[in-house]
């Protein structure tokens, strides 16, 4: 059975227009660009803040990052990895201003954290599903604009630290990344092309709404 398949279209000058599909003249799908089969290689990627490695002496972390969106009930959030640890934070700024209303997730863990001389305390002997601690969701970020973040941290044992920004989104929906540490998606883009890996694919967040509300699409805009 023949048949094709739209899948997708590079919106470009009128030059540089591109039509993919995916066709099947031999019951064999193969993917076509401008009429002419094509190798099947595909990335698969997303950005993402590239984790810190932590160790058991003081580290001074300092990153600025370029905001992907606004948001006024911004948040930054610190991940630990998957094993047992001792973390230890301090003076944790967003542009010199100081960060100091934390919070721990998920509320049950609440115990892991402890606060004492200006100092977090984060002890982990059983790290929980996606544990992590965040800031009061209260932060000014406007998208475009530059932010410099600057922190002290060490671990016992060294631990990967995650840290990121987001923008709280509606219950049961991913948060939006407004930025972090830089990472090495562009680069792993790079490297795919030279290998011969033409398609890139990444996530895409789609809408939950509550029945009866319509879908907000407004995250899937801006990719």
């Amino acid at each position: 059975m023949r048949w094709a398949t739209l899948f997708g279209l590079v919106v470009m000058p009128a030059t540089f227009a591109l039509t993919v599909r995916v066709e099947s003249p031999n019951g064999a799908p193969r993917i076509v660009v401008n009429g002419q089969p094509v190798r099947a290689r595909m990335f698969w990627g997303a950005p993402g803040a590239a984790p810190i490695p932590i160790s058991n002496d003081w580290r001074h972390v300092q990153f600025e990052f370029l905001a992907t969106d606004s948001a006024t009930n911004g948040t930054m959030h610190f991940r630990f990895g998957k094993r047992p640890v001792e973390v230890e934070l301090r003076d944790i700024t967003l542009n010199e201003q100081p960060l100091a209303d934390w919070i721990v997730w998920p509320p049950s863990m609440k115990d892991a954290l402890e606060r004492r001389d200006g100092i977090l305390r984060v002890k982990l002997t059983k790290p929980g599903n996606d544990f992590h601690i965040y800031s009061r969701q209260n932060l000014s970020i406007v998208a475009g604009q530059r932010y410099r973040v600057s922190f002290h941290a060490r671990a016992t044992p060294g631990c990967p630290l995650q840290v990121a920004f987001y923008r709280p989104g509606p219950p049961f929906i991913s948060f939006d990344r407004l930025g972090g540490p830089p990472d090495v998606f562009e680069s792993q883009i790079k490297l795919a092309a030279n290998a011969g890996a033409n398609f890139v694919t990444f996530p895409i967040p789609l809408p939950w709404p509550k029945p009866g509300t319509p879908a907000d699409w407004s995250s899937v805009d801006k990719l």
